[in-house]
């Protein structure tokens, strides 16, 4: 009978998880320099922004990245035409620009373009710390029949 208790207490306290889960969905991290959202080494690492744009008539066809160190100056600067659009969110891969950075504090920011070469100003900057871990070699490794 305990056994069964047990079993029934674990099957509520999923069913809540569920429940608090669907109430409470994941918000995307907003990245303050003090809680920077983390970046590590996905093949789906990206900026995301809401699509307000295929309402007026716009289709983003370009996103100019850039990266900044704390300090505010110009790491880097990335033109991407791979911008994505699912569901009402714009993606922006990121990882291809910045494997070759070191791992460290960065503030990202978006520029974008449309299909008539328009562009929008810079957006607010956003913190992001990437943190990118070596796997060591295997050691020991050998055949075996």
């Amino acid at each position: 009978m305990r056994k069964l208790s047990r079993v029934l207490l674990a099957g509520v306290f999923v069913a809540l998880l569920g429940v608090v889960a669907w109430a409470f969905p994941v918000i995307p991290h907003a990245g303050t320099e003090a809680d920077p959202a983390i970046v590590y080494a996905s093949p789906t690492s990206s900026v995301a922004f809401d699509d307000a744009y295929t309402s007026l008539g716009q289709t983003i066809v370009q996103a100019d990245v850039q990266l900044l160190d704390v300090g505010g100056a110009i790491v880097a600067t990335y033109e991407v035409t791979a911008v994505t659009l699912t569901n009402g969110v714009y993606k922006v891969p990121l990882r291809p620009h910045i494997e070759a950075l070191p791992n460290g504090l960065y503030q990202i920011r978006v520029r974008l373009w449309d299909q008539y070469a328009n562009s929008s100003e810079w957006s607010s900057t956003v913190f992001a710390s990437k943190q990118w871990r070596a796997v060591s070699n295997p050691g020991g490794c050998r055949t075996l029949p």
